[in-house]
């Protein structure tokens, strides 16, 4: 059986993974069907957030900050070019439209 600290380092670890997923999809410019998953995503990354703040886990594995405001320096971090970063910027446009506002401030703090 998993500890509580093993189980959070595999959903943080789940959750990076199925965000750069995500952010690469949008990178290559297939942003059908991907509002939904980031919605998804964004819920994942509240109740990780929620788990830590509750406390007896740590944060051993960066969790990634989940955002839809295209910040440069982070996806150049990640590894995304100039062309990709242009891609990922109009799938935020995209999500924006549709949620109504940046994904961040639907989070729950």
């Amino acid at each position: 059986m998993k500890s509580k600290q093993e189980f959070f380092d595999v959903l943080v670890v789940g959750y990076n993974n199925d965000y750069m997923e995500l952010l690469g999809r949008a990178a290559a410019g297939e942003t059908r069907e991907l509002i939904e998953p980031f919605l998804r995503l964004r819920d994942l990354y509240e109740a990780i957030l929620r788990l830590h703040d509750i406390g007896d886990v740590v944060q051993r594995i960066r969790i990634l900050p989940l955002t839809s405001r295209g910040n440069t320096g982070l996806l150049t971090q990640l590894g995304f070019g100039p062309d990709e970063i242009a891609a990922i910027r109009r799938f935020y446009d995209i999500l924006r439209t549709a949620i109504g506002s940046n994904i961040e401030e639907t989070i729950s703090s």
